[in-house]
């Protein structure tokens, strides 16, 4: 059961349509927050509102960049080419 409990926060975040969206264009490349609005045609609102349960998940990081937000999707394993010794990787390109 306790297995079950701790996948509740990642099945809740991805239950709305437009979160699985986020995660698949963000699987492919880092995008920033006015890319995902104009790919999904919302409000920038709505894109944060769904950034931000992504993000309390654990399943995207973001970082600033001059006064864009760049999104990406978390990292949840080791790879040669991103292992700095420490999980999770907080900046890369997809699995």
């Amino acid at each position: 059961m306790a297995k079950s409990n701790a996948l509740l926060p990642y099945l809740k975040a991805l239950c709305e349509d437009m979160r699985l969206k986020v995660i698949h264009m963000l699987l492919k490349r880092e995008m920033c927050v006015c890319e995902i609005m104009e790919e999904l045609k919302l409000s920038q609102p709505a894109v944060s509102h769904h950034m931000k349960i992504l993000k309390q998940a654990g399943l995207i990081s973001d970082r600033k960049e001059c006064i864009m937000d760049i999104k990406r999707k978390e990292q949840r394993c080791r790879s040669p080419e991103t292992d700095t010794g420490t999980l999770p990787h907080n900046f890369i390109r997809g699995k």
